[in-house]
């Protein structure tokens, strides 16, 4: 019987105020013979490029969008009408839910892939093109990254509440280098403000993102999508790694097989092997705590490196590789494919898988 998704909810929240959990493993070769998604014949990873989620925590909503994107590639879709799942929509989706947002509050950061692929199977995608339009209508340098459009808002609406209707603000936000920004340089055109300034003087963080996205609500702007309901694996205080292992082993094995959403610490990626950052919660399930760098991200691959298996994680932190002490797999000098994990290190420090299953007989 299905979960209820209240009951999804609560454990997620107080899971991922670190993220989950799975219960049973299913068999599965442990060969851990080298396998790369995006290697494989005419593979949908790459024709969805390496996002980078920069300083926002959306990471959910990139890894709710590529499994999407990916699953639906992988079944005969072309995207011609929709284009690709754009992350900070499916962030903006995900967040709009009334119950959500009471828990997490309306900031596109913090969240689990399972509700922002929720919220895309009941309210659609919007059309790549359309949100691509409304973040380049905000911005006063072409330049600008979408993220930063997103980060300003948040930024306005936390740190600067007595300013709504100081005009010297309102210039600060419009103009280039000026003195409140913060940083910040290039912001948002003047129209832009005009727009913003009733949610800004009621501090409506929801409101101001449903402006920037307001042509997603026209029906022509919208395509529904049909993905399956994703399967959320919320991981018991008991599991053993081994099950962890062999379970993404079985889900890579699979035909047509899809990326993996995993939640985890991605502080393991700056330590030296055997770093355990997740902990064991009161009730029942795997938590990661602030402190080990709760994170999401896709299993794209594996390989045996002496005898002991690899997994290839992807992240959204865009072609970078500098800093970590773990091995990268770049496709070419511009492409990074992802950063190889030991199977035992990141099974330690897992709380949550998500996954999209594949159709039988595709």
């Amino acid at each position: 019987m299905a979960r209820p998704r209240f009951f999804i909810l609560f454990l997620q929240t107080l899971i991922a105020l670190g993220t989950l959990s799975l219960p049973q493993a299913i068999a599965s070769d442990d060969s851990c013979s080298r396998k790369i998604l995006e290697e494989l014949p005419h593979n949908p990873l790459q024709k969805i490029p390496v996002y980078e989620q920069g300083q926002l925590g959306d990471c959910y909503a990139h890894v709710a969008s590529e499994l999407v994107d990916y699953w639906r590639l992988s079944h005969g879709e072309k995207l011609e009408k929709s284009g690709l799942t754009h992350p900070l929509y499916a962030a903006y989706l995900t967040k709009a839910s009334a119950l959500y947002s009471l828990i997490h509050g309306k900031s596109m950061d913090g969240g689990t892939p399972y509700y922002a692929i929720s919220a895309l199977r009941e309210k659609g995608l919007c059309k790549e093109s359309v949100v691509n339009a409304s973040l380049a209508s905000f911005k006063k340098d072409p330049a600008m990254t979408d993220r930063k459009v997103i980060a300003i808002i948040q930024w306005v609406m936390a740190d600067v509440p007595n300013r709504w209707n100081d005009l010297m603000f309102q210039h600060s936000v419009a103009d280039p280098g000026a003195p409140y920004c913060h940083g910040y340089d290039g912001v948002f055109r003047p129209e832009a403000i005009e727009r913003l300034m009733p949610y800004f003087s009621a501090h409506d963080l929801g409101g101001a993102f449903g402006e920037l996205f307001k042509e997603c609500r026209k029906s022509e702007n919208r395509v529904p999508i049909n993905v399956p309901e994703p399967r959320d694996w919320m991981i018991k205080n008991q599991t053993p790694n081994a099950d962890i292992i062999n379970e993404l082993n079985a889900l890579l094995d699979e035909k047509n097989p899809q990326p993996i959403g995993v939640g985890f610490c991605s502080d393991l990626f700056n330590h030296a092997p055997g770093f355990r950052g997740a902990e064991n919660s009161i009730v029942g399930y795997r938590s990661l705590p602030a402190s080990c760098g709760p994170h999401s991200a896709l299993v794209t691959g594996r390989r045996s490196v002496n005898g002991k298996c690899q997994f290839l994680v992807r992240n959204s932190w865009g072609n970078y590789c500098n800093g970590m002490t773990l091995p990268c797999e770049w496709k070419s000098k511009k492409r990074l494919l992802g950063t190889w994990v030991d199977a035992e290190d990141l099974a330690a420090n897992t709380a949550m898988v998500t996954t999209l299953p594949a159709q039988q007989g595709k």
